[in-house]
């Protein structure tokens, strides 16, 4: 820093609609602008976490209809309100944990696309698959702190100090296996 940067403010630009990516305020903002987009159903809801929304629906009796209902709510709601959903990046996961034969659940449509049916997906940081179980998350997490331990190995090769080596540490690997650096809060 110096005084280069005393002086300096980025130029302006106007917004008709939206909020810049990155920009501080547009999670609370897009929050505020979708405060009034909740579940139809009281088998459904909603989750909204900045610009990412979750529907879920609980299907009883192999019916899908307030389920498929929300979905075409949600369509509507955000073509009433300006705002685009990205079909390609919309995945949709069933968890049927029934021990019944198998179900045959409808396609999910929005604008006319039909909408990825996946086995597992990441979401805010855990990934979630359609047994529940924990291993494709937790085998997730082993392998990034692999990776990262290399790194710390090739650190201590350098000699570096061991403060610096247990900060390395505790910042890029031991943040992973505890989750502190999650978005996602556990209650």
């Amino acid at each position: 820093m110096g005084e280069n940067y005393i002086n300096c403010a980025s130029s302006t630009l106007t917004l008709s609609t939206g909020a810049p990516q990155g920009c501080v305020l547009s999670p609370l903002l897009y929050s505020l602008y979708t405060y009034d987009c909740t579940a139809t159903s009281s088998s459904t809801i909603i989750v909204k976490f900045a610009d990412d929304t979750v529907v879920m629906g609980l299907i009883s009796d192999n019916d899908e209809r307030a389920y498929l209902e929300e979905i075409k709510h949600l369509e509507n709601w955000c073509q009433e309100n300006n705002l685009l959903l990205n079909v390609s990046k919309t995945k949709e996961l069933i968890v049927d944990c029934s021990k019944k034969q198998e179900r045959h659940y409808q396609p999910v449509r929005i604008s006319g696309t039909t909408v990825e049916r996946v086995d597992s997906f990441r979401y805010l940081s855990v990934h979630i698959s359609q047994d529940l179980s924990w291993s494709r998350h937790t085998n997730s997490l082993a392998k990034k702190a692999c990776q990262r331990l290399y790194h710390l190995r090739r650190l201590r090769d350098f000699r570096l100090p061991s403060k610096v080596l247990r900060n390395f540490y505790t910042c890029t690997i031991e943040s992973i296996l505890t989750g502190e650096h999650h978005s996602l809060v556990w209650e």
